[in-house]
């Protein structure tokens, strides 16, 4: 028997820097569901290079304005590490 998260996702899965491209795509659509913190690090990137503002941003995704500009951040030093999600 495998345990259940609340939104329905194997609880083991919500663990690590697994990124799901629907949820994402969901979130970033202004429908509101729980993300790892790997998705809304991306759903920000993308609103990032849609010129949406942080406040913009933050109210898209139901985060604080702080919650962007760290997610914000993170995709920040991601990239330049390298290790950001690649669509190749």
């Amino acid at each position: 028997m495998s345990s259940q998260h609340r939104s329905g996702r194997r609880s083991g899965w919500r663990r690590g820097r697994s990124v799901d491209p629907a949820a994402v795509f969901r979130a970033v659509g202004a429908e509101r569901m729980p993300l790892t913190s790997a998705e809304r690090t991306e759903a920000v990137r993308q609103l990032t290079a849609e010129r949406l503002s942080i406040n913009e941003t933050a109210r898209r995704l139901g985060l604080a304005a702080r919650t962007v500009t760290r997610h914000r951040a993170a995709a920040r030093r991601s990239e330049k590490t390298g290790a950001g999600c690649s669509d190749g």
